[in-house]
């Protein structure tokens, strides 16, 4: 009998693994737990996250968990307990709830879809504090804090935080896209990313170190075409926290914005002088990409051939690298001589999962994300090599 398809996705604290529809979580968030208390010891293995139905797929934000039920196709949010006091502050519209959610670290509800969004979803993204669901009648939309963009239309309601910035906890369309058709979605910290069926990349949101692709505005609005990469056909674009990957039809992976830590894996380091840097680079790679993640300050990819390699921030361990330098250039992960189908990368840690379905997690492990069970509590925080995870489902 073949084993049930499993999947990854790594959030900023925590990480979610879907072994068929059952799903998993690992580190601080939800499930229960928020930041008024201890960090318990069982939050560093891997816990069953009760929900009402089997899960299709997932997402795993910085503080919030988006995953849609494969019986009815409703859209569940849950957040990590981090915002526990003030007016729509942090994730809470990035739940969906409403006006009145609160974000204390409980379990999974169900988001507040108006009749705009008929049709059902077929991909989530979530990056800091907002959330994006594309479903099958080719629409987009997104919900959360609207403060630099990152909503990615005009549309926002009254609600506002308690610094007076504004929020929509009510799922809308976005704005922007002019006829054209989105195929893929994606985000960053403070951005949202869509990719058209004429491979046109669009993104909205923070742009002050230029990770849309464009000189100006500072802060994006509405989605807008990134004109940078008007001569590549765009398949797919993820963000970390200041920096934008984008990958073309033709397997070039492409990078935008801040570079300081080496995320951008072009090579080069201006020692913080970002303006001699090109808007847009080539990472430099000895073959065709498949897949590819942004943490925030770190980057990797997946070649045609099964090898794995990552690049930038490797303070924590993110990059399996054995060292705390960054890394300018993308550096080959070793897992074991197994091939990597796909991988998932969190605030600064990293999963990848095999060809095998084996899952290898590194990086920090402050707070238990990295699901290596109770007795890594009160070891090393950071995990420098690659180690395989044993889920007890």
């Amino acid at each position: 009998m073949p084993h049930p398809p499993t999947s990854i996705s790594a959030g900023g604290e925590h990480s979610l693994f879907l072994h068929g529809t059952n799903l998993y979580s690992a580190g601080a968030c939800g499930l229960s737990w928020n930041r008024s208390n201890s960090l318990s010891p069982n939050l560093f293995g891997w816990r069953k996250v009760m929900m009402s139905e089997p899960i299709a797929f997932m997402a795993a934000g910085y503080y919030h968990n988006l995953a849609v039920g494969a019986n009815t196709g409703n859209v569940f949010s849950w957040g990590c307990g981090t915002f526990l006091e003030g007016s729509e502050d942090g994730c809470k519209p990035a739940l969906g709830q409403g006006l009145k959610a609160l974000d204390v670290g409980g379990l999974p509800k169900q988001v507040s879809l108006f009749e705009a969004c008929k049709g059902r979803p077929v991909s989530l993204a979530a990056g800091a504090y907002h959330s994006v669901i594309m479903t099958d009648k080719n629409k987009v939309f997104t919900f959360g804090n609207a403060q630099l963009g990152q909503l990615g239309r005009s549309n926002i309601g009254v609600a506002k935080d308690s610094s007076g910035l504004p929020v929509d906890p009510i799922p809308k369309e976005v704005d922007g896209l002019f006829m054209e058709t989105p195929v893929e979605i994606g985000a960053g910290f403070y951005n949202t990313y869509i990719t058209t069926r004429s491979g046109k990349l669009y993104c909205t949101g923070e742009n002050q170190n230029r990770q849309c692709g464009r000189e100006k505005p500072f802060n994006v609005r509405t989605m807008l075409r990134a004109t940078d990469l008007k001569d590549e056909k765009i398949r797919k674009a993820e963000g970390g926290y200041c920096h934008t990957l984008a990958l073309t039809l033709g397997g070039k992976l492409l990078s935008m914005g801040c570079g300081d830590d080496g995320q951008r894996g072009d090579g080069f380091d201006y020692d913080g002088d970002e303006e001699l840097r090109e808007i847009v680079t080539s990472v430099k790679l000895p073959g065709k990409v498949v897949k590819f993640a942004a943490g925030a300050n770190h980057s990797v990819a997946v070649c045609e051939n099964g090898s794995a390699f990552a690049w930038g921030s490797n303070e924590f361990g993110q990059c399996s690298a054995g060292k705390s330098e960054k890394l300018l250039a993308p550096q080959r992960i070793n897992i074991q001589g197994e091939h990597v189908a796909s991988i998932s990368c969190g605030y600064a840690h990293t999963m990848v999962k095999t060809k095998t379905g084996k899952v290898y997690m590194f990086g920090q492990n402050e707070n238990g994300q990295l699901g290596l069970g109770e007795k890594f509590a009160n070891r090393p925080k950071d995990v420098l090599d690659a180690t395989e995870i044993i889920i007890n489902k």
